[in-house]
């Protein structure tokens, strides 16, 4: 088998992911969240920051390109379709405040998103489906044995 075949059996074998942010009810209030909406132009800086952190997600926050390449700020920018200008003014706000952190190699680190990331695989959102939809089945079949029992009473 060839190193390409391996990588492919190893990646059909893996269970896919999708990756969410949690967020705690009262997000919006702590300081930081505060801190960037105050700044100017802040409510678009902090569309940047959640984008960022999204992008973030899978990669424990670093930002990075097919787990291997660092985003640039070019990158971020064409990725989140934002303006170059605005890119670079969040990521030096985020870095000021703490929550960004330019490690060797221009890699960005956001510090926030593995605390804030979880995951659920394919198969645990099939198996979700599956068990809501056994559930309103099962809510149609009571709801049709009342009524057939409310119309022996009648009877």
């Amino acid at each position: 088998m060839t190193k390409q075949e391996q990588n492919e059996a190893e990646s059909e074998t893996k269970t896919p992911k999708k990756w969410y942010l949690k967020i705690e009810k009262n997000y919006y209030n702590e300081p930081i969240i505060k801190l960037i909406k105050s700044r100017n132009k802040g409510y678009q800086k902090l569309v940047i920051y959640q984008e960022l952190l999204s992008l973030g997600t899978g990669s424990n926050g670093f930002l990075i390109i097919n787990d291997k390449i660092p985003m640039t700020e070019k990158d971020i920018a064409n990725m989140i379709n934002e303006p170059l200008a605005a890119v670079k003014e969040t990521l030096g706000l985020l870095e000021k405040i703490g929550v960004l952190e330019v490690l060797e190699n221009n890699i960005y680190f956001l510090n926030q998103v593995p605390v804030m990331q979880g995951s659920i695989s394919d198969t645990q959102t099939n198996q979700r489906q599956i068990r809501h939809k056994e559930k309103q089945i099962q809510e149609e079949i009571e709801s049709k044995k009342e009524h057939i029992q409310d119309e022996i009473q009648i009877l």
